[in-house]
Protein backbone atom coordinates (compact mmCIF):
# COMPACT_ATOMS: atom_id res chain seq x y z
CA UNK A 1 0.00 0.00 0.00
CA UNK A 2 2.80 2.40 0.91
CA UNK A 3 4.66 1.59 -2.30
CA UNK A 4 1.61 2.50 -4.37
CA UNK A 5 1.61 5.96 -2.78
CA UNK A 6 5.29 6.37 -3.63
CA UNK A 7 4.43 6.54 -7.33
CA UNK A 8 4.68 10.12 -8.53
CA UNK A 9 6.19 11.35 -5.26
CA UNK A 10 9.55 13.11 -5.27
CA UNK A 11 10.94 11.31 -2.23
CA UNK A 12 10.18 9.03 0.66
CA UNK A 13 9.28 11.91 2.98
CA UNK A 14 6.56 13.21 0.66
CA UNK A 15 5.21 9.70 0.14
CA UNK A 16 5.18 9.12 3.91
CA UNK A 17 3.21 12.33 4.47
CA UNK A 18 0.64 11.34 1.87
CA UNK A 19 0.42 7.83 3.34
CA UNK A 20 -0.13 9.23 6.86
CA UNK A 21 -2.87 11.50 5.57
CA UNK A 22 -4.58 8.61 3.78
CA UNK A 23 -4.27 6.14 6.66
CA UNK A 24 -5.31 8.45 9.49
CA UNK A 25 -8.01 10.36 7.64
CA UNK A 26 -6.65 13.58 9.12
CA UNK A 27 -6.02 16.66 7.05
CA UNK A 28 -2.51 18.11 6.83
CA UNK A 29 -3.05 20.77 9.48
CA UNK A 30 -4.22 18.16 11.98
CA UNK A 31 -1.22 15.99 11.16
CA UNK A 32 1.11 18.93 11.80
CA UNK A 33 -0.45 19.40 15.25
CA UNK A 34 -0.16 15.66 15.99
CA UNK A 35 3.47 15.49 14.85
CA UNK A 36 4.37 18.52 16.95
CA UNK A 37 2.78 16.99 20.04
CA UNK A 38 4.38 13.60 19.35
CA UNK A 39 7.87 15.10 19.01
CA UNK A 40 7.34 17.17 22.16
CA UNK A 41 6.16 14.22 24.28
CA UNK A 42 8.70 11.74 22.89
CA UNK A 43 11.55 14.17 23.52
CA UNK A 44 10.37 14.67 27.09
CA UNK A 45 10.15 10.91 27.66
CA UNK A 46 13.41 9.95 25.96
CA UNK A 47 15.50 12.72 27.49
CA UNK A 48 13.63 12.78 30.81
CA UNK A 49 12.94 16.49 30.61
CA UNK A 50 9.83 18.22 31.84
CA UNK A 51 7.59 20.37 29.65
CA UNK A 52 9.07 23.48 31.29
CA UNK A 53 12.50 22.76 29.81
CA UNK A 54 13.63 24.24 26.50
CA UNK A 55 14.92 21.07 24.86
CA UNK A 56 11.54 19.44 23.99
CA UNK A 57 10.34 22.69 22.43
CA UNK A 58 13.58 23.08 20.48
CA UNK A 59 13.15 19.52 19.19
CA UNK A 60 9.68 20.46 17.90
CA UNK A 61 11.07 23.54 16.15
CA UNK A 62 13.89 21.48 14.64
CA UNK A 63 11.49 18.80 13.38
CA UNK A 64 9.10 21.39 11.93
CA UNK A 65 11.92 23.26 10.22
CA UNK A 66 13.38 20.03 8.84
CA UNK A 67 10.00 19.07 7.40
CA UNK A 68 9.60 22.42 5.72
CA UNK A 69 13.12 22.30 4.30
CA UNK A 70 12.30 18.89 2.81
CA UNK A 71 9.05 20.28 1.38
CA UNK A 72 10.87 23.19 -0.27
CA UNK A 73 13.56 20.82 -1.53
CA UNK A 74 10.88 18.66 -3.17
CA UNK A 75 9.34 21.72 -4.81
CA UNK A 76 12.69 22.89 -6.14
CA UNK A 77 14.02 19.55 -7.34
CA UNK A 78 11.10 17.34 -8.29
CA UNK A 79 8.45 19.85 -9.25
CA UNK A 80 11.03 22.32 -10.67
CA UNK A 81 9.64 25.36 -8.90
CA UNK A 82 11.63 28.55 -8.83
CA UNK A 83 12.32 30.34 -5.56
CA UNK A 84 9.93 33.10 -6.56
CA UNK A 85 7.10 30.61 -7.21
CA UNK A 86 7.18 29.03 -3.75
CA UNK A 87 4.34 30.16 -1.50
CA UNK A 88 6.28 30.80 1.67
CA UNK A 89 3.11 31.54 3.62
CA UNK A 90 2.24 27.83 3.41
CA UNK A 91 5.55 26.93 5.00
CA UNK A 92 5.08 29.48 7.79
CA UNK A 93 1.55 28.16 8.31
CA UNK A 94 2.90 24.62 8.70
CA UNK A 95 5.61 25.76 11.13
CA UNK A 96 3.01 27.50 13.28
CA UNK A 97 0.60 24.55 13.26
CA UNK A 98 3.39 22.13 14.20
CA UNK A 99 4.74 24.31 17.00
CA UNK A 100 1.77 26.14 18.52
CA UNK A 101 0.41 23.52 20.95
CA UNK A 102 3.85 22.48 22.26
CA UNK A 103 4.73 26.17 22.66
CA UNK A 104 1.56 26.84 24.67
CA UNK A 105 2.21 23.79 26.85
CA UNK A 106 5.80 24.93 27.36
CA UNK A 107 4.78 28.48 28.31
CA UNK A 108 2.17 27.27 30.78
CA UNK A 109 4.53 24.73 32.34
CA UNK A 110 7.37 27.26 32.44
CA UNK A 111 5.20 29.88 34.14
CA UNK A 112 3.96 27.32 36.66
CA UNK A 113 7.50 26.14 37.34
CA UNK A 114 8.82 29.65 37.87
CA UNK A 115 5.90 30.60 40.12
CA UNK A 116 6.22 27.53 42.32
CA UNK A 117 9.98 27.22 42.75
CA UNK A 118 12.85 29.37 43.95
CA UNK A 119 15.39 27.24 42.08
CA UNK A 120 16.34 29.67 39.31
CA UNK A 121 19.71 28.02 38.73
CA UNK A 122 18.11 24.95 37.15
CA UNK A 123 15.23 26.69 35.37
Amino acid sequence: MFSSLMAGQPDLFQAWKQWMEAETGLDRDSLHVCVGLAVFVLTMLLLRRGPHRWLPLLAVFAAALTGEILDVWALLTHWEYRWSAIRWSYNWHDLVFTSIIPAVIFLMARAWYLMTTDDFDHA
